[in-house]
């Protein structure tokens, strides 16, 4: 029997390499994919990422969640067996507003659906470790139900989707997603994120001080991480209710030690970093940070405003040191983590990230 899978948010930076695996697995025979935009981009992505992909399976459905004529959109689907809602605004800048339609309101409308369908569908909810915010420590692989203060509207807006599906009769099964910032394989990543932007800031010399210290640690994964983790999880009977990590739990980067690994990747393709004109930034306290912001506002200086206001909305959540238990999620995965060298890795991102002026264009202008 033929099994149909629905997605969205597979136009994403995730979605993209995510929706080329479920394809390649050939476990549904249905793909039903929610886009905004003309489904001949989505299958142009797609190809672009993974070249003579059978696309057979894939329907797509043009809707836009959080609108109000999604619900009539999503009324028009029967038998799906499983749902993954990976769809979300993910800019840190964006309004509120957009923020809530988006990730409030859109996973309202799927759980919506989802639970008034005869037979109702599995569903998986990818939320991220943001939810946390400004809590400290150790956070367990189980719900949040308490606000412990957000660095900014994205992390609100989550936690509140998180909620959604906690209380929901579904009870589904959610998947918290650290950062991913590009492939292990080559350092490609779909559309550019935070990390992207504070490399384009770091290069240009735009950025001399960091939130943190040397034992800070960076929660960043390759994208291969998650591309595993999903099919893996697909495969096992559903956990009403579950919860899993996709982190590096206590195995984060060193923030002083990656800045540095970082400066001499840009020394090796810029004579203004070789000879010591822009230097890697310095980790700062808490107070030097906010003396530091001070000064920015105060100088009026129009560009070094304009990348303070970028990365001020997520570089202060380095003040907040956690990790994120993965017991659960590793032992869906069927032992700990794979653990490619890391600067091997990043190597390959800011290659790709210079190679492509910092995900503003599509291919890379320096083929190497």
């Amino acid at each position: 029997m033929t099994r149909t899978l629905l997605m969205t948010g597979a136009t994403g930076a995730l979605g993209v390499p995510l929706l080329v695996e479920l394809l390649r697995a050939s476990e549904f025979g249905r793909v039903i994919v929610l886009v905004r935009g003309e489904p001949a981009s989505l299958r142009a992505a797609l190809l672009r990422e993974s070249p003579g992909l059978d696309l057979g399976a894939l329907n797509p459905l043009t809707a836009e969640l959080g609108s109000a004529s999604a619900p009539a959109a999503l009324a028009t689907l029967a038998k799906v067996d499983c749902v993954i809602h990976a769809a979300a605004c993910t800019k840190f800048r964006a309004s509120l507003a957009q923020l809530t339609t988006a990730n409030v309101e859109g996973t309202r409308q799927i759980l919506a659906w989802a639970a008034a369908q005869r037979l109702p569908p599995r569903v998986l909810h990818f939320s991220t470790t943001c939810v946390a915010g400004q809590r400290t420590g150790e956070i367990a692989e189980s719900p949040l139900p308490e606000e412990a203060g957000f660095v900014n509207d994205y992390e609100r807006t989550k936690w509140q989707a998180e909620q959604l599906v906690a209380a929901s009769p579904l009870r589904p099964e959610i998947i918290r997603l650290a950062t991913v910032i590009g492939s292990a394989r080559d350092g490609h990543l779909q559309r550019p994120g935070a990390f992207h932007t504070t490399l384009r800031w770091l290069h240009a010399g735009l950025l001399p001080m960091v939130p943190g210290d040397e034992s800070t640690r960076l929660d960043l994964l390759p994208t291969e991480l998650l591309t595993g983790f999903v099919p893996r999880l697909l495969a096992h009977a559903p956990e009403p209710g579950g919860l899993y990590h996709v982190s590096c739990g206590a195995h984060g980067l060193p923030l002083g030690e990656l800045l540095n690994f970082v400066a001499q990747k840009f020394a090796t393709r810029n004579a203004a970093w070789r000879s010591g004109q822009i230097l890697a930034p310095v980790l700062a306290t808490r107070a030097a940070f906010e003396d530091f912001r001070a000064s920015i506002v105060k100088s009026r200086d129009f560009l070094f405003n304009q990348v303070f206001e970028s990365v001020d909305s997520f570089l202060p959540e380095l003040f907040y040191p956690k990790h994120y238990a993965t017991a659960r999620a590793e032992g869906v995965w069927g032992g700990p983590w794979p653990r490619p060298d890391w600067r091997e890795w990043i190597g390959k991102v800011v290659d790709y990230a210079l190679d492509t002026d910092f995900g503003r264009q599509e291919t890379p202008l320096h083929p190497r």
